[in-house]
């Protein structure tokens, strides 16, 4: 969910990646660490709330310019008409992107398909094998037809690294697709 969104998730369930802009640590009248971080996505910024023991568990997490998703639920505050987001738990979006994607899909046009690129795909694919399964896509010349089949040979690892290397081959492209893996 887009931070500029949030107001329109009362009582409900919220994901939000980003950049963790800013932090501040307190101590509350207990004498227990509590910290107030600023994160910021494409569409703005918001503060959250770690106390006590959430603060323990996640303060690791807290540098400035650190990408993480923060899950939490965005409800009324104690006695107030006002609503906050309650943070249940943050994850680093670098161990985010593996955990919440099904399988790497490769889309490549058949006319572009030439013996040069695959044999550069294969030597990138066997260079990052992971744990994230893989499928390929060859469509025609006008995306009105395409093929699809899981590649049994490979599976990856779904680095900044192997990303951007798999963006340069030209004559295809690449979805992450969502899903749990079991």
């Amino acid at each position: 969910t887009p931070i500029i969104q949030i107001e329109g998730q009362k009582d409900r369930d919220v994901k939000i990646g980003g950049l963790v802009r800013s932090v501040v640590v307190r101590m509350d009248k207990r004498g227990r660490a509590f910290a107030r971080f600023t994160m910021e996505d494409f569409s703005g910024s918001t503060a959250f709330m770690l106390f006590s023991e959430s603060y323990i568990k996640y303060k690791n997490y807290l540098e400035a310019g650190t990408p993480v998703i923060v899950n939490g639920k965005f409800r009324k505050r104690n006695d107030s008409d006002q609503y906050e987001m309650q943070v249940n738990s943050l994850e680093l979006l670098s161990e985010a992107r593996d955990k919440y994607t099904k399988n790497l899909r490769i889309i490549v046009k058949a006319n572009l398909l030439l013996p040069a690129t695959s044999n550069e795909l294969e030597q990138l694919l066997a260079g990052h094998k992971g744990s994230t399964p893989l499928m390929v896509s060859v469509t025609d010349r006008d995306n009105t037809m395409d093929i699809t089949y899981v590649c049994r040979k490979y599976m990856v690892s779904l680095s900044n690294e192997f990303l951007e290397q798999l963006a340069e081959i030209p004559g295809l492209h690449y979805r992450l697709e969502k899903g749990s893996r079991n």
